[in-house]
């Protein structure tokens, strides 16, 4: 996988109305299998650098980050160990 740059952490739930987009819910949340990723980007070698995508905002945004980052984390931790 020496193409892969960079991979962006985000969750959803799969559309209702197939004219529109998904939902997004925040990481954790929605119908990634997060386990499943991280996973497989290891057994490909990739670093584990990751960016969160989260386009919910609000007042409640920083925390939402700070939540999503340690269930990523705990993920990652389980799959590294």
């Amino acid at each position: 996988m020496p193409d892969l740059r960079s991979v962006h952490a985000k969750d959803g739930k799969w559309p209702t109305d197939p004219s529109k987009l998904s939902e997004e819910v925040l990481i954790g949340q929605g119908l990634v299998d997060f386990q499943k990723v991280f996973t497989t980007l290891h057994e490909f070698g990739y670093p584990s650098d990751m960016t969160i995508k989260h386009d919910i905002s609000g007042p409640q945004q920083i925390e939402h980050v700070k939540n999503e980052r340690l269930y990523l984390q705990r993920i990652l931790d389980e799959v590294l160990s």
